[in-house]
């Protein structure tokens, strides 16, 4: 391929009734996600970040 050649982009064919916030509401609920807990030296840092932040805002 050359470089500031023309390519063709073909998008894929959405039906008409398509609605993406259902679609990924269905999709969340077929695969839930599982939360992450930081580790380690990130955990702390994190820990000591919003430490930090509450005695600021009390």
């Amino acid at each position: 391929m050359t470089p500031g050649q023309a390519r063709s982009f073909f998008a894929p064919v959405i039906p008409e009734d398509f609605v993406p916030f259902k679609y990924f509401d269905e999709l969340g609920q077929q695969y839930p996600a599982s939360p992450v807990e930081p580790m380690g030296e990130i955990k702390e840092f994190l820990d000591s970040k919003s430490a930090k932040y509450v005695e600021l805002n009390f």
